[in-house]
């Protein structure tokens, strides 16, 4: 497993930190960026019970922030992969797998066991993500934000993302390389992964959310 499938996937299983990934090139931004953090409230000026915007209250970030937040309109899309790394290990007594927890340049100090639907949620984050990071790159042209967390109804999700800033007169400073309305129209609206490992499997499905925030500069 790569050292960036392995963040996102310790993300998936924590859904208490945020992730952020830079799109079309695929190569990790700050993770830090609380962009990734879906706003917990919402209002909704569309009818549409998949659309809304927010002002976040996230400490981190300035309550000048505007964000809108869609699902992606492309038709859903599939992954399968089996996990063959030997660092996981199925137990078949209590259907659980176990992982090194804690180590160190001796070896293993401590192993952690989940159970193998949440641990096999937690691959699937990794790759579904890297699935749709896939999917869009063959379809538009410039660079995106994007990450996983916790949705607006607290689901774990797949982000995109794309940010233009303004002024303190509200003048844009600069936009998006991928216009929102691109990004929402070839995202697909959710990703199954289909997760093989030790004979057992399993079909996670996370749902993919666009992200426009229009950020004041100063």
């Amino acid at each position: 497993m790569s050292s960036r499938r392995q963040f996102l996937r310790n993300a998936a299983v924590a859904l208490g930190g945020s992730v952020a990934t830079a799109g079309c090139t695929n190569v990790p931004a700050s993770s830090g960026d609380p962009d990734e953090t879906l706003p917990s409230t919402s209002s909704t000026p569309e009818t549409s019970s998949e659309t809304m915007t927010a002002t976040s209250t996230d400490s981190t970030t300035t309550a000048r922030d505007r964000r809108r937040i869609v699902r992606g309109e492309a038709d859903p899309i599939t992954v399968e992969e089996t996990i063959t790394d030997s660092k996981y290990v199925y137990v078949e007594s209590n259907d659980t797998v176990r992982y090194s927890a804690i180590s160190s340049g001796d070896g293993v100090l401590e192993y952690g066991y989940e159970s193998f639907d949440d641990w096999a949620r937690g691959e699937g984050a990794g790759i579904a993500t890297h699935a749709v990071y896939d999917h869009v790159d063959e379809r538009v042209d410039g660079r995106y934000g994007g990450g996983y967390g916790s949705g607006p109804d607290g689901s774990a999700v797949i982000t995109l993302r794309v940010t233009t800033r303004v002024d303190s007169d509200g003048n844009v400073v600069s936009e998006p390389e991928v216009s929102f309305a691109e990004l929402v129209a070839v995202a697909p609206r959710s990703v199954t992964s289909t997760i093989h490992f030790a004979g057992h499997t399993a079909t996670p499905t996370h749902e993919v959310w666009v992200r426009h925030v229009v950020r004041q500069n100063g």
